[in-house]
Parts: C-alpha cells; sequence; structure tokens
C-alpha cells in the first residue's frame, strides 16, 4: 500500500507562515533588535541587549520556509564555505534586514527590524554638533565607527535625510543590503546600490561610481584594502563621503583605517595616515545602552573643525596624519568641547542627568 506524500508547496507554504508569525510577534515586544532563528530548533532573541533563548522544536522541520522566505537565493549551489546571503524582506508592513550563515550545528538566519520611518536628529537624540556639520560639509570623510547593532546605519539614514532636506545635492548610495529607502525630492536625488545584486563588490562599485558626480558619496561598510582605498580616493577628490567601519574609540580610528590600507609597509602605512588627515571631518563612535525606556544611544565625536563650517584644527590633523592616538584622546578631552567633541563618559554622564539610564 502507498500513502499519499505531503504537498511539498503546501508544506513550504505552511512553514513559511509560522515562521513569519513568529519574527512579527517576536519583532512587536518592547526593546527587540535581533531575532536568530537556528536549524536545529532554537531560537534566540535580544532585547534591550540581553539576550533571550527559545527552544522553537518546529523551526527544525520548517527550515524550508526559510529558503522561500529569502526568495530562493542562488547561493544553494555555492560550495558551503561560499555561502553568504544578506538581504531585506517586506512582512507584514514591516522590514527586516536577514543575514544567512552556516554553522557547524546547522544553518542560521539573523533577523534584525528596520523602521520605515527614517528618524530626525531629534528623535534619535543625535549630538547637535552632527546636524549643523554634516550640512555645512561638502568635501572630506566621515566615519561611522561601532560595533554591529550599534545603531550606525539609524544614524546615518538621518543625517542624510537632514542634509538632503537642507542643502538638496546627488547622494549614491553602496550598500550590502539596502535597508533605510530615500526617496527623491524637488532638491534631492538618491541612487541606491546593493552589493551582490546591483554591483559586484564595495570596492568595484566605488570605482564606478565617480563617474556619476555625486555630491554624497555612502559606503555602509569598509571591509578591505580595496573599499578603504576608492573611500579615500574619493574623500580626497573633493567630494563628501560616509562609511561605517568597525573600531573601539574615536583615538583609534585613523591607525586602523591606515591599517586597512598599508598593514605591513611602514613608508605605505605613514602616506595612508597623511593622506586621511587631509580629508578626514569627523568620527562618531556609537554604543547603545539599556536606558529605562529602551535603548539609548551614547556617543564620542571627533570633529576636525573649530566649529560647523569653520577652520580645520591644526593640531588635530597634525596628530592624525601621526597616527598618535593618545595625542587625539588628550585633545578631545583638554579642548574638544568647544568644537562640539565629547568622549563616550561625557555623553554617558549626559545621558544619566537626562534620567535616561543609570548606573
Amino acid at each position: 500500500m502507498t500513502f499519499p506524500q505531503p504537498d511539498p508547496i503546501i508544506h513550504t507554504r505552511e512553514s513559511l507562515e509560522r515562521i513569519i508569525a513568529f519574527i512579527l510577534h517576536s519583532a512587536e515586544q518592547p526593546g527587540v533588535t535581533d531575532i536568530s532563528l537556528r536549524q536545529n530548533g532554537r531560537a534566540v532573541v535580544r532585547a534591550n541587549t540581553f539576550l533571550k533563548a527559545i527552544a522553537q522544536p518546529w523551526l527544525t522541520n520548517d527550515w524550508i520556509g526559510i529558503t522561500a522566505l529569502l526568495g530562493n537565493p542562488p547561493w544553494l549551489e555555492k560550495p558551503p564555505r561560499l555561502r553568504t546571503l544578506r538581504a531585506t524582506v517586506d512582512l507584514g508592513g514591516h522590514r527586516f534586514r536577514c543575514t544567512w550563515g552556516q554553522t557547524r550545528n546547522g544553518e542560521t538566519v539573523d533577523v534584525r527590524p528596520i523602521p520605515r520611518d527614517i528618524k530626525t536628529p531629534e528623535e534619535l537624540k543625535l549630538p547637535g554638533i552632527l546636524p549643523d556639520t554634516l550640512a555645512a560639509l561638502s568635501g572630506g570623510l566621515v566615519l561611522f565607527v561601532g560595533p554591529t547593532g550599534a545603531g550606525k546605519s539609524w544614524t546615518m539614514a538621518s543625517l542624510i535625510r537632514h542634509r538632503a532636506r537642507i542643502r538638496g545635492g546627488k547622494y549614491v548610495l553602496v550598500e550590502n543590503p539596502v535597508e533605510f529607502l530615500h526617496e527623491d525630492t524637488d532638491k534631492a536625488e538618491f541612487y541606491q546600490m546593493e552589493v551582490g545584486k546591483d554591483v559586484e563588490s564595495y570596492g568595484a562599485a566605488l570605482e564606478d561610481v565617480m563617474a556619476q558626480n555625486p555630491d554624497v558619496l555612502v559606503v555602509q561598510e569598509l571591509i578591505d584594502r580595496r573599499s578603504a582605498e576608492n573611500t579615500l580616493s574619493a574623500a580626497l577628490s573633493g567630494h563628501l563621503v560616509m562609511a561605517t567601519m568597525h573600531s573601539q574609540e574615536a583615538a583609534s580610528v585613523p591607525s586602523r583605517f591606515a591599517g586597512l590600507l598599508e598593514p605591513e609597509d611602514e613608508g605605505a602605512y605613514k602616506a595612508a595616515l597623511y593622506k586621511l588627515s587631509v580629508c578626514l571631518e569627523v568620527i562618531v563612535v556609537m554604543r547603545l545602552m539599556p536606558g529605562h525606556n529602551g535603548l539609548v544611544p551614547v556617543f564620542e565625536v571627533l570633529t576636525m573643525r573649530d566649529r560647523p563650517g569653520g577652520q580645520r584644527i591644526n593640531k588635530l590633523v597634525t596628530l592624525v596624519a601621526k597616527g598618535d592616538a593618545v595625542g587625539i584622546r588628550n585633545e578631545i578631552l583638554m579642548g574638544g568641547s568647544r568644537a562640539g567633541m565629547m568622549t563616550m563618559e561625557n555623553s554617558l554622564q549626559g545621558r544619566i542627568d537626562e534620567g535616561l539610564l543609570s548606573l
């Protein structure tokens, strides 16, 4: 006797519906920033920086729904070591960033909610110096620094929209994946490119987009020498470039950036630092802290000018050219407040004084 086999299409649809329902329910909980799904039947939800593991044995049987969730991507035929995927998906009126990966315990998908509405600098509680400075700049390099999930993309999107509203211009964004969606206005136009779909890589995209003559170039992440070289070249050529990278503090960013370019050749490393000192304008370091009513951003800010649109601070230019992390930090501590700079400790104390955080 033979038994009827389950319809794979129906099973996939039902699995997808269960996965979507779990993601939407989790995302609606207060403070949730990340949802991790594992093929071995485990889910981990991060809320207000804290993790909570939840046994979800149905995930193993319903994992086929993940393929449908991500749009049946072509990486299934790649060797396991090459299988990576980032994508954005729209579910139930919400937008999510999904990162698929392979581990020794099976496949995983990390899901991060993305707000549809881009918040203003005031709503995000950004330091007041940032929107004024970005609006005043016509060229140079602005770096947003912090760990994954620190709010770098939110901050950049807010400042981009603020600048576009005030000054207009042509904005070219190279992202992996595209997260916040920017709409053209009567005086600003946006070209958003996704690595792996619209362009081959960050480095390749940056070589091509310069021919489009953007007023502002946005690089979602500096990940290798090629992307760092092309980003620096764009900033040196007079374009305003905004990019993100990983580091712990503003003072160490110049050395880390130069290390991406020339990690071994000392002479080339010093030359890279000098080039950076010529075009660097702002470094913003970010952290998200659990507060009384959700996550609260704290910042460290280094600005290379004495005021928005003002003169460059020669002492800081010299310190960046030397990669002098101690000197840079001392400059932020001793005289930076006059130019709107702040340390992470200053920002943290300010949030405590505002009643948003407590130690």
